[in-house]
């Protein structure tokens, strides 16, 4: 037999299994609510419209206790136009930027670690929703830090980021770092001679860039446009932070949330079905235009020798100061949430105070917070171990095997980036609910732990698949054909080959995975969103920071402090877990 030829059990394993997990968990939810619109659409046409001329000011100047605040609010054009240009206007300067900074990088010729990887790792550490109470404190009218240093200059007016174009703001500021990780990513794997060969022959530094770097570059672009679209179309925390203003309210994943949970309880509502179809939709229709450009960027391995561009010094000078307030406008956020869990006071008009580790400690002795950390990190486990299983057939099924099922294993690895949380926990809840009403340990409401652990395996699980594929994919196919020739099984060869020499992958998408699950927002908030005050609960971090904020903002000091334990104990134990397995692994017989 062939290496190439597959027994019953290798198409069960390497091909039904992946597909039927992503199939079930993630594609049939939502499928089951975009049907009711498919049937008959006309009953929904009536939730779709478009205000014009727009409601609201975009710039709107007024006085408040003898100062003049300038507040900048964004134009409401409705909830299909205002997530449509929202997307739009954030994916386009988030890439702009995106570009200029990861191209920076490759002039410099010292800190390029610092400048390529770290700050914008750190900058990229997942905070939901506290980071958008972090971009809301900067700019806020009356307690905001800029506006607090304009007052202590003496100035006499306050700048203040509101609505829509709050939301705007903290989109791209969370979104730079991603896409100058993955350009950067990019521009390394080019071919170092095309660049040498371009500056031998007399071009200037300034000219290879624009003329070859950046054609180079388009498919890696047009995939990370196409990626932060997404991401901003889906956004529910933003519109959240920002929600004082209709602008912001009118946004489609928050009018599906809101209507989802209602004063009425759970209630699929035609317009939250509606929205949360255009989502998807839209979503769809993005990924499948960009599908090309997706899957080429998708394995993109660093290059030996890296890429260096000479330009002229006011050059240098521009882009290196361009790109260090961006990254560094970017890290404040983060850095911003750091601080609010060591100190008390920031949203409060008095000045702010040091607290040391009393948040903590506040975190720590408070049952109903110290349960939601508990939550968290076993949902989080759960979901990793799962997505490592899934994900080391998916990814060897991917590049391994020639059937065309592997080619809908890969395309179905990816759709899960793209398809809106707020669209999956409703979607699940529509479902799973419908089947297992009177089953209450099946049912969501009765009991959400196993579809919080399913969902979240199941959304996030190209965090695991990434980095699998890329270790998988650099493994000599020739040593499988030796362990073949050995008389060795596909399974074998897969657990005493693959597994081993992929372990790096392993631990890098476990590190992804467990910093997405454990801060995973839409889905959460859907699924377990109205959680009481009681010692026992079932609700992750997430739902416990939006019930906190909504009632107190100055909760945001406690909530920061059990947000960064629960990713350091959620990450810490992912590692623990595939360390462990890799002993196994190289464990010999």
């Amino acid at each position: 037999m062939r290496l190439n030829d597959l027994s019953k059990r290798d198409i069960i394993f390497f091909n039904i299994l992946p597909a039927l997990f992503i199939g079930l968990f993630l594609i049939a939810p939502v499928l089951y609510l975009m049907v009711q619109v498919l049937v008959n659409p006309l009953e929904y046409m009536e939730y779709i419209y478009i205000k014009f001329p727009p409601d609201g000011v975009f710039i709107d100047i007024y006085r408040f206790n003898d100062r003049l605040v300038i507040s900048i609010q964004g134009y409401d054009f409705g909830p299909l136009l205002n997530s449509l240009i929202l997307a739009t206007a954030v994916s386009t300067i988030s890439t702009a930027i995106g570009v200029v900074t990861s191209i920076t990088v490759l002039v410099v010729q010292k800190y390029r670690v610092v400048y390529g990887y770290i700050l914008p790792l750190v900058a990229s550490i997942p905070a939901p929703l506290l980071s958008a109470y972090a971009v809301l404190n900067i700019f806020h009218r009356d307690f905001g830090i800029v506006n607090r240093f304009l007052n202590y200059l003496g100035v006499g007016y306050s700048v203040a980021l509101e609505g829509i174009a709050g939301v705007a703001l903290y989109q791209i500021l969370n979104f730079i770092p991603l896409v100058h990780l993955m350009l950067y990513t990019y521009y390394e794997s080019i071919d170092r001679s095309l660049i040498d060969s371009a500056l031998n022959l007399s071009n200037s530094g300034f000219t290879v860039i624009r003329r070859i770097l950046i054609p180079l570059s388009r498919p890696a672009i047009i995939a990370v446009f196409s990626l932060i679209f997404v991401l901003s179309l889906e956004d529910l925390a933003g519109p959240i932070a920002f929600s004082r203003y209709n602008s912001a309210r009118n946004l489609l994943p928050y009018l599906a949330y809101m209507d989802f949970v209602s004063e009425y309880g759970y209630t699929i509502t035609p317009r939250s079905i509606v929205y949360t179809s255009l989502l998807v939709i839209i979503a769809t229709v993005v990924f499948i235009s960009a599908w090309r450009y997706l899957r080429i960027h998708q394995y993109p391995i660093a290059s030996v020798s890296r890429i260096y561009i000479e330009v002229s010094k006011p050059i240098k000078a521009a882009l290196l100061i361009f790109s260090s307030s961006a990254l560094l406008f970017s890290l404040s956020v983060p850095v911003l949430v750091l601080i609010y869990s060591v100190t008390y006071g920031f949203f409060t008009a008095q000045s702010v105070e040091f607290k040391g580790l009393d948040n903590y400690v506040t975190v720590l002795m408070n049952p109903y917070y110290r349960f939601s950390m508990f939550n968290t990190i076993v949902y989080t486990v759960a979901a990793v171990s799962i997505m490592m299983l899934v994900g080391v057939l998916a990814s060897y099924s991917s590049l391994r095997l020639r059937s065309r099922i592997a080619s809908l294993i890969e395309v179905l690895s990816l759709i899960p980036i793209v398809i809106p949380g707020i669209a999956v926990g409703i979607g699940y809840f529509a479902l799973f609910h419908s089947i297992f009403r009177d089953v209450p340990m099946l049912d969501p409401i009765a009991f959400p732990q196993i579809y919080l652990v399913l969902a979240y395996a199941s959304r996030r699980f190209p965090y695991m698949f990434r980095p699998l594929s890329i270790a998988v994919q650099k493994i000599p196919y020739s040593l499988e054909e030796a362990a073949h020739t050995l008389g060795a099984e596909r399974l074998l060869s897969v657990r005493k080959i693959i597994l081993p020499l992929s372990i790096r992958g392993l631990v890098s998408g476990s590190i992804l995975s467990s910093l997405h699950v454990s801060t995973e927002f839409s889905t959460s908030v859907v699924l377990v969103g109205g959680v009481g005050i009681a010692d026992v609960h079932p609700a992750p971090i997430v739902s416990v920071m939006l019930n906190a904020l909504i009632y107190n903002p100055l909760a945001v000091h406690t909530m920061s402090a059990l947000l960064i334990l629960t990713i350091i104990t959620s990450v810490a134990l992912s590692i623990v877990l595939t360390n462990s397995i890799a002993r196994i692994l190289w464990k010999k017989p």
